[in-house]
């Protein structure tokens, strides 16, 4: 395809690239804001015109692409847990405490028990020491500034924790 094609194609309101049915595209150019730009002619190497007045068709493209993956991301991630996002602060402050304090397993269940104890209601408190447990040990040097963490006592912890 060449960009004539993409320009004609944004401007008729199809889709830019071949999508699939997963995606559901829906064309978000309706919302496209204006940008005061001068069209020049194709001669000097400009922009086409499209049929927004000062939008170039190259933009119109982009937003419906951007637009078509957002919405493609956004059926595949699902809803968020509930659970979790009711206790992510708790869980948060619990596995910061544990790599804080250097904790190996034994000492992290009562840490785990404990604060489960103080701030959950007894029907979760099962569930929560699961994630937290679960958490702990999936953590990695790519997912320990989600607990604001340093990578220094991520380090330090790694070693009492083996």
């Amino acid at each position: 395809m060449s960009w004539r094609d993409f320009e004609y194609r944004a401007k008729i309101g199809t889709p830019c690239l071949s999508s699939s049915p997963q995606t559901n595209w829906v064309p978000c150019y309706e919302r496209l804001p204006t940008f005061p730009m001068g069209h020049q002619s194709r001669k000097s190497g400009g922009h086409r015109a499209s049929s927004y007045p000062s939008v170039p068709c190259s933009v119109v493209w982009a937003y419906e692409r951007s637009c078509a993956r957002y919405s493609a991301v956004r059926q595949s991630l699902g809803d968020p847990d509930p659970f979790r996002l009711r206790y992510r602060n708790l869980v948060a402050d619990t596995i910061a405490e544990i790599v804080r304090g250097c904790m190996d397993k034994k000492a992290a269940g009562a840490v785990i028990k404990r604060r489960a104890a103080e701030g959950v209601p007894q029907d979760d408190r099962a569930r929560f020491i699961e994630v937290v447990e679960t958490e702990v040990m999936a953590l990695h040097e790519g997912n320990i500034a989600r607990y604001r963490l340093r990578p220094s006592e991520y380090q330090t912890w790694r070693m009492t924790w083996r």
